[in-house]
């Protein structure tokens, strides 16, 4: 009894840390879009916050574990190119969705990074296609023509440009995660994220040299919400998101993480006053619903999971 209870309570903590880690990812979302009406630029506020994040990362690993910090010297053009391909593009979309649609579009057109992944699997990977995923998939797609506004041509030209950008988005979020496969096998997530963070800030700073951000005459209160950015997008979302992990399994996980899109927008629309038209949220139902299908559905017989699945489950979109 004092087991089961045990465990009922450790069941419990995991689905609370992957739901606060959720909450920050959607939370920063809004944040990211108030710095952006402020006259920040996607591109500076992408480089800010990897670049806060690789420093945090950085004074965490060599206080915890300085191991962590070690990488074998092939691995090098891995890390680069996962971080400058996969991190450094699935940021700048993602925030160049947020400045041009709303935030609940910007987050669910990212969401459809599972449903890339699956095709990649089914076409190149000779993963089974079965009856239940092209039901998600239909679920994920039809839900975005609707969320984007498809059915309406106003709706559609007015977030043009964020839905070209948040489709971007979650095809880098698919390379990310395939690609990663690779790295997780090696190496531990912090490791990861601090290479390819770094990775990414370099090559930020290859285009926008980080003088021209200290000169640009940003005030000491957005210095300070690129810190928050760094600290509550990335550092303490991910590390109570893994954490969560240890109580629950992967597939949970990811589930629970799905409420971010729902956090997202009441925050956005407490906050900034953003609203989805009746046929945008039943859009949004059923993206959600056919990335639920692509996260639970099992084979009946005990089996090893396919790239597809290990790739879902393993890493959560990079907000």
């Amino acid at each position: 009894m004092h087991v089961s209870l045990q465990r009922d309570r450790s069941e419990w903590l995991g689905y609370v840390l992957v739901f606060l880690a959720a909450a920050l990812w959607a939370t920063a979302g809004t944040l990211a879009k108030y710095m952006m009406l402020g006259a920040i630029p996607p591109l500076v506020l992408a480089e800010m916050r990897v670049t806060v994040a690789s420093g945090l990362l950085v004074l965490i690993i060599v206080w915890k574990d300085r191991r962590l910090l070690r990488i074998k010297r092939r691995d090098i053009p891995y890390m680069l190119l996962l971080g400058v391909v996969g991190m450094a593009g699935v940021h700048y979309s993602y925030y160049y969705a947020i400045s041009k649609t709303t935030i609940a579009t910007a987050i669910l057109l990212q969401y459809l990074g599972p449903a890339f992944i699956m095709l990649f699997a089914v076409v190149f990977q000779g993963e089974a296609f079965s009856g239940v995923k092209v039901l998600s998939l239909c679920f994920a797609f039809g839900g975005c023509f609707l969320m984007v506004g498809g059915y309406d041509l106003a709706v559609f030209d007015a977030n043009k440009a964020g839905v070209v950008a948040g489709l971007a988005s979650a095809g880098f979020f698919a390379f990310y995660s395939l690609y990663g496969e690779y790295g997780l096998k090696k190496y531990s997530v912090w490791t990861i994220l601090l290479y390819g963070f770094t990775a990414a800030s370099l090559f930020w700073w290859g285009l926008n040299p980080p003088w021209k951000v200290l000169t640009a005459g940003y005030s000491l209160e957005t210095w300070g919400l690129f810190l928050v950015l760094g600290v509550f997008s990335v550092v303490l979302p991910f590390w109570m998101y893994f954490t969560g992990m240890r109580y629950i399994r992967a597939t949970q996980a990811s589930i629970t993480a799905m409420a971010e899109p729902v956090i997202g927008g009441l925050v956005a629309y407490l906050f900034l006053g953003e609203t989805l038209f009746a046929l945008q949220f039943l859009g949004a139902v059923l993206v959600m619903v056919g990335i639920l299908l692509l996260q639970v559905v099992r084979s009946p017989q005990v089996r090893a999971e396919t790239p597809c699945e290990q790739a879902m489950s393993a890493v959560q979109p990079p907000q």
